[in-house]
């Protein structure tokens, strides 16, 4: 690998501010955003626009929040590249399982953490998933609003520059367990899905928090590593609404320090 995961993630950039005192200067820092090529066995599948970060998490929680592939244990081996302007990122599958991934109709081409990227098919889109079980966990009302005010002290890039997205998985008890940042948001809830697959996390205790609208696709995404809780800082959409409840997931949104609203699944958060 010629690049490290510890590569910056930010730049420096001079700026002119105006105040009513009037114009001035000074250095602000700017999130960096890249093309990151998606291949598999070496085939190219899609481009991303992300922050340089994490590029295993990410390849490993695309293949399997997309639904490319069904547990972590099908992904032999991921590996990344520095290319002249973005980074490759080479997923290793059984031939079968890359034959039926580009057997699939898609384009090319992603914007910045597109959640169906090249999608042109509706049924593919509304892809079935497997429903989350009825009973799932109780959590109370308190720890959500926990993970809620300690989410921002681990959104280290977002300090910098205000224009990061994160997704962060707690347990039960409101433990942080992981968190990923980048300037897309499916980004973001990929790599932490990765991150959590390859720790091999057990997601169906716990809940994942979101700094983002809750959209269909991020619903897709936390239903396909069976989690059952997903919160949201801003609002749901329709849609991300009727999956959650076709599939039990606990949906979550406009969570803030005192006050948030449940959608769906209301027993499991008491």
């Amino acid at each position: 690998m010629s690049i490290q995961e510890k590569e910056i993630k930010t730049v420096t950039s001079e700026v002119k501010k105006y105040l009513q005192s009037g114009f001035e200067k000074f250095n602000d820092q700017i999130a960096i955003e890249i093309p990151v090529l998606i291949k598999f066995n070496s085939r190219k599948y899609v481009v991303m626009m992300a922050s340089p970060s994490d590029f295993e998490d990410f390849g490993v929680g695309f293949t399997l929040s997309e639904g490319l592939v069904e547990s972590v244990e099908k992904i032999e081996s991921v590996s990344f590249e520095k290319l002249d302007r973005g980074v490759s990122v080479n997923i290793e599958l059984a031939p079968k399982y890359v034959l039926d991934i580009f057997n699939k109709n898609r384009n090319i081409e992603g914007r910045t953490g597109c959640g169906i990227c090249g999608i042109n098919e509706i049924d593919n889109a509304l892809r079935p998933l497997k429903s989350l079980s009825i009973k799932g966990p109780s959590l109370n009302i308190d720890l959500i609003f926990t993970a809620i005010r300690h989410l921002p002290n681990y959104q280290t890039i977002n300090k910098e520059t205000g224009s990061v997205h994160a997704a962060g998985f707690f347990d039960s008890n409101a433990k942080l367990i992981a968190i990923r940042e980048d300037v897309g948001r499916h980004n973001a809830l990929d790599k932490l899905i990765g991150n959590l697959a390859r720790k091999n996390i057990n997601t169906s205790d716990g809940f994942i928090v979101i700094t983002s609208r809750c959209s269909m696709e991020m619903v897709q995404k936390t239903i396909s590593i069976g989690c059952p809780i997903l919160v949201s800082v801003s609002a749901p959409t329709s849609l991300a609404i009727e999956i959650a409840k076709q599939n039990n997931l606990t949906v979550l949104a406009f969570a803030r320090e005192e006050k948030i609203n449940i959608y769906t699944d209301f027993k499991r958060i008491i």
